[in-house]
């Protein structure tokens, strides 16, 4: 029987009982992840509970008290969940396409993880 996968989310935090193994990214530091005071990865971990019930979960936060974050910020995260996540998702997306999200991206792909990405159903092109 195959394992169940480890889907790493890249976010705003999770719920306090999935936050065991989270790391928050910041600007210039990274460190133990807080509680997720947007509620939007606390909501995305909710869907993949009901959609796939045995993956585990591990929550990169990269989002603070605003849904604002940076490419630096969203690179480092897909670093750090590349080197064990077998898919990694990011409910979000960037206005400008960064070399630094890019190449995390290229890493994490060259690494066989999947990478999945939120697009918008209309309007701009988002990154990555």
């Amino acid at each position: 029987m195959a394992r169940a996968p480890l889907i790493g989310i890249v976010d705003s935090g999770g719920p306090a009982d999935q936050m065991a193994g989270a790391r928050a990214f910041d600007v210039g530091r990274d460190g133990p992840a807080r509680p997720d005071r947007l509620g939007h990865g606390t909501a995305v971990a909710a869907v993949l509970r009901r959609a796939a019930p045995d993956a585990a979960l591990r929550h990169a936060q990269v989002f603070d008290d605003t849904p604002v974050t940076s490419a630096d910020r969203v690179a480092r995260a897909v670093l750090w969940l590349a080197g064990e996540a077998d898919i990694l998702l990011l409910s979000l997306g960037l206005a400008a396409d960064r070399k630094v999200l890019r190449a995390a991206c290229e890493t994490a792909l060259a690494a066989g993880r999947c990478v999945v990405a939120a697009s918008p159903a209309r309007g701009a092109v988002s990154f990555p």
